[in-house]
């Protein structure tokens, strides 16, 4: 904006979107308010340096550095001004004065200047806090005017356009995050991501507070690295504290069919189903070879699943085929629980009536070893067969 373009504007006098400010060697404190009933309404331009009447009294030279410091540290200070905002101070000069030009634009936010709200009225700001009806009547111009705002309570998954929303990209953000967020720095186990075929799993040192699979019900975080953490939510790449999991639980179904397996112990485990990488039913097992074997590591990964959730208590078949994120009982997963078996990792609680409807799955005294013995690698000297 050209001194032409500034002469027109302060001819048009102060109104809707225009505000006179004086400020000859600091910022008056009305400037705040104007700065938050700009943002709350149309948004407008502050010129500081010029009187009420129009009058161009400028700043003075010496004080123009510490006027624009105060006012962009004033803006940026949540106990100012909140939300924060962001805004940029132009100089010109008019009539050999220099004048600060402030352009507020409209906000899709309320905000508050000293914790009130504050609107404009053809010249004036008006503090509004107290006024219900004239607060509702904000926010709801505000919802109506910027679709960010709009809550759309029946969209679901499914309504996503994949191809712009990544589900997989908001689980993985999230198993990055884990690693490097949650890790135990002072455990020499290394952390590892591993590819297969139907499945991503994950294990990476820890400092459990529990032992076996997570339920997200009853799971409380507990914050491990908190400087850590705190600096990946200055960048953006973390949330608060359980949002991981969370937001794994919300998308690990609807992106490949099954929960992820969450499991607590000196090693973090998790256990991710990968859709397109599947090959047949969804879950732990599909990764199968043509012949319909699975590989020792695919089939450990799957053992290690069951048997913690064993460690929490006796599962029948069924609710262990749903804690796999299974529709029903398959060919590898039977082979599974023979193994258990065989191994003596596992039995029946009935033994004597092996096809009983009330039969359920128990982990024995081996099985907790074993369990010990994969929370504590580094611990363990002899293999549990």
């Amino acid at each position: 904006m050209n001194e032409h373009q500034f002469r027109v504007l302060i001819a048009k006098g102060e109104g809707l979107d225009l505000e006179f400010k004086t400020c000859a060697d600091q910022i008056s404190k009305n400037v705040y308010e104007t700065v938050c009933a700009f943002l709350n309404r149309n948004g407008g331009t502050i010129l500081l340096g010029v009187q009420d009447d129009g009058t161009v009294q400028g700043i003075e030279q010496d004080a123009v550095s510490q006027v624009k410091k105060d006012f962009v540290t004033a803006i940026n200070n949540p106990q100012k001004i909140y939300p924060p905002t962001y805004l940029s101070i132009d100089e010109v000069t008019l009539k050999r004065k220099l004048v600060l030009r402030v352009y507020v634009p409209e906000s899709s936010q309320v905000h508050r200047c000293n914790g009130r709200i504050y609107d404009r009225n053809e010249d004036g700001d008006f503090d509004i806090t107290d006024h219900t009806r004239q607060v509702a009547e904000l926010y709801q111009r505000k919802q109506a005017t910027y679709s960010e705002n709009k809550i759309y309570p029946f969209a679901g998954l499914d309504e996503l356009e994949r191809d712009l929303i990544s589900i997989r990209d908001a689980i993985f953000r999230e198993v990055a995050s884990n690693i490097l967020i949650h890790r135990e720095y002072m455990n020499a186990f290394p952390a590892k991501l591993v590819i297969e075929r139907g499945q991503v799993r994950t294990e990476n040192s820890n400092k459990p507070h529990s032992f076996g699979v997570l339920n997200p019900g009853t799971f409380t975080p507990f914050p491990k690295n908190p400087v850590i953490a705190g600096f990946f939510r200055q960048i953006g790449r973390a949330d608060e504290l359980g949002s991981g999991m969370r937001n794994m639980m919300k998308y690990g179904k609807p992106y490949g069919g099954a929960d992820p397996q969450l499991i607590e112990g000196d090693v973090f485990r998790t256990v991710i189903t990968v859709p397109e990488l599947a090959q047949g039913t969804y879950g732990v097992e599909t990764a199968l070879r043509p012949d319909g074997a699975q590989s020792g590591a695919q089939s450990g990964a799957q053992l290690e699943v069951i048997v913690n959730a064993l460690a929490v208590g006796p599962l029948s078949t069924g609710q262990l085929v749903h804690q796999l994120g299974l529709k029903s009982k398959t060919g590898a997963l039977k082979r599974s629980f023979q193994e258990l078996l065989d191994r003596g990792l596992a039995e029946y609680t009935i033994p004597d009536k092996p096809n009983s409807r009330l039969q359920k799955y128990r982990i024995t005294k081996k099985g907790q070893q074993w369990v010990r013995a994969q929370s504590h690698p580094l611990r363990s000297k002899n293999s549990i067969t």
